[in-house]
């Protein structure tokens, strides 16, 4: 097989297999350990309830009318990225999925209605579930806002609860409760009472607010019968040299407030949700990382030792490389053995799939195009070097012959000639060593030891003037169109290598090059923008011949046509050969990519 073959093939393959690991097999190498705890629990399937939890997934939208083109690009890459997780993310069939909030990037910056709605339609369209899967909402600070407007934020709230769901709300799965806090709705009401100096025990509670909802927990809403699980969008507050764990990507969890965001709950917040649920379990978002943080406080009655899990961000993110999600099996506390465990989670990583686009399709694009490039130059730089004709004896055509012409022009000349190659125009002119003014045949006698020479040149060049040569039969012409150079037949030598005999020249296919119409085998662009016309001057007979690039080389908005035009012959459809091998390489790996997409979208 030859090395450009090879080399397609090469890349070909390379691409193919890039495209299937980058579209499937680093998904599924990635969550090759990514399964339900319930490994501890010892009890039947029906027992166990499986929770799927996924954060921050900030589903993007177009706030302007014409986005620019890079922004709809990136925003299509970005849901992508969401369908191509959420798809790997479902096939683990959860009972339940619970939104630790910022389902949507630009929740609360909606306010019109139907605009809304669409936006919301957009997040289902991404995230398909079927209708007997439980899904729960918990509200987060872009979806519902924080320190924002007053009016504002009571449209946001108003479209969330109509779309979502409420912001507060509890459900009992399995025999556990699930407390779902308004994590914003609890910080604004911190920032109010730390204003007024009340403690959170004398605290006159918003209605329907989130230190209300905490009371009805703490009053008999399951937390004194069943262990409470709490799900929060903003984590709790814990010190500031506390370790995430092994899992983080970068740093630990400070505190922080700013425009719109706050990083954790106030501390006095934290104590008093710790102490009045008592949840037997932690989970928040809104950092984007994983970090794995145990609460410990030391009331009076009774110590609290509480596991808080923050989820790592289900969307890519620039300081975060793997995106993630979590697993959550709950057993039915009546049927486990006595004292055994009846929660177990589990984190799930995912691959690096926004980042591979620029880390890893682009370099192996760059590195394509440069080789493939480079390869196609050398190849047409050695096939366009001038090869001059080949004397030897051994090899001629029968079928070719050389143009009949005076006998004393061509004598010596040898008795064939190979081919020329097949794009080169060859230029013939019989010179005297003794006279190189002469550039054309003429009727002249050489003297003794004279040898009439072989000039080649890429240089196109008028034919021979019939007016040198010998009379020819009626219909005959001398005028070879033909780029390739012929061979002399030996069968016109006389038996002792003199002159060639011109009499009686056998009909051969090389007649027709003499006509003044193309023969049937020369491309149609070879003559069909020709004009030529011979006359005298001074003398001597002149031939011109104008081709229409030539013409069209003086319109100035042909200017880049005819360039093209002119470097074929000169390149030699190199720009033409590089991206056909690129097509030749690309396309199968583009057809499995749109396969994988396809799949993504069902």
């Amino acid at each position: 097989m030859p090395f450009r073959n090879r080399l397609l093939y090469f890349f070909r393959t390379l691409w193919l297999l890039a495209v299937f690991w980058i579209e499937y097999g680093s998904f599924k190498y990635s969550l090759w350990g990514c399964s339900w705890p319930d490994e501890g629990f010892h009890v039947g399937a029906s027992d166990i309830a499986h929770v799927l939890l996924i954060s921050d997934p900030q589903v993007p939208f177009n706030l302007t009318s014409r986005p620019r083109w890079k922004d709809s690009l990136r925003g299509w890459l970005y849901r992508h990225v969401l369908q191509k997780n959420w798809m790997f993310a479902s096939q683990s069939r959860p009972d339940v999925i619970v939104f630790l909030g910022d389902m949507l990037a630009n929740g609360f910056m909606v306010q019109d209605d139907a605009q809304y709605t669409a936006y919301y339609e957009q997040f289902r369209d991404i995230f398909r579930f079927d209708k007997y899967t439980e899904v729960y909402y918990a509200p987060g600070n872009k979806d519902v806002g924080l320190h924002i407007d007053p009016g504002v934020a009571r449209v946001a709230r108003e479209h969330h609860v109509e779309h979502f769901g409420p912001v507060n709300g509890w459900v009992t799965i399995k025999k556990h409760t699930f407390a779902i806090l308004d994590a914003p709705g609890i910080v604004e009401e911190d920032y109010l009472r730390s204003q007024e100096g009340i403690e959170y025990d004398n605290w006159p509670a918003k209605n329907h607010g989130a230190v209300e909802f905490i009371r009805a927990i703490a009053a008999g809403g399951g937390a004194d019968h069943f262990p409470t699980i709490l799900f929060t969008h903003i984590p709790l507050h814990r010190p500031e040299s506390a370790s995430c764990g092994p899992l983080r990507e970068r740093g630990s969890i400070h505190r922080g407030v700013g425009p719109g965001y706050q990083n954790t709950l106030g501390k006095k917040t934290t104590e008093y949700i710790l102490t009045a649920i008592r949840p037997g379990l932690v989970f928040s978002g809104d950092d984007r990382d994983y970090c794995e943080y145990v609460h410990q406080l030391y009331p009076a009655d009774n110590p609290i030792k509480v596991k808080e899990v923050t989820v790592k961000s289900f969307s890519p993110v620039k300081y975060i490389r793997y995106p993630g999600f979590h697993l959550l099996s709950i057993a039915d506390p009546l049927v486990v053995p006595p004292k055994s465990p009846t929660l177990a989670d589990r984190p799930c990583l995912l691959p690096d799939y926004y980042g591979a686009y620029p880390s890893r399709y682009f370099p192996l694009f760059m590195i394509t195009l440069i080789v493939v490039f480079y390869h196609q130059y050398r190849l047409h730089r050695k096939g366009h070097r001038l090869t001059l004709p080949s004397f030897s004896e051994s090899s001629h055509h029968p079928h070719e012959i050389w143009p009949p012409v005076d006998g004393d022009i061509v004598d010596n000349i040898p008795s064939n000639i190979s081919d020329a190659p097949h794009r080169t125009r060859i230029r013939i002119s019989l010179r005297s060593q003794k006279s190189p003014a002469i550039r054309s045949p003429q009727l002249a006698t050489f003297a003794e030891g004279e040898t009439p020479t072989l000039r080649a040149s890429l240089r196109s060049s008028p034919p021979l003037d019939g007016s040198f040569l010998p009379s020819a039969s009626p219909g005959q012409s001398f005028y070879p169109p033909s780029p390739s150079l012929p061979r002399l037949h030996e069968s016109l030598m006389s038996p002792g290598g003199d002159s060639p005999q011109i009499d009686n020249v056998p009909e051969s296919p090389f007649n027709s090059l003499f006509s003044r119409s193309p023969p049937a085998s020369a491309p149609e662009s070879w003559w069909k923008w020709t004009w030529s016309n011979t006359f005298v001057f001074r003398g001597r007979r002149r031939r011109v011949t104008i081709t229409l690039p030539a013409v069209w080389r003086l319109l100035p908005f042909s200017r880049p046509w005819y360039a093209v035009a002119q470097n074929r012959r000169k390149r030699g459809y190199l720009l033409v050969d590089v991206v056909t091998s690129l097509f030749y390489i690309f396309w199968p790996s583009l057809l499995l990519w749109g396969i994988f997409t396809w799949w993504t979208l069902l």
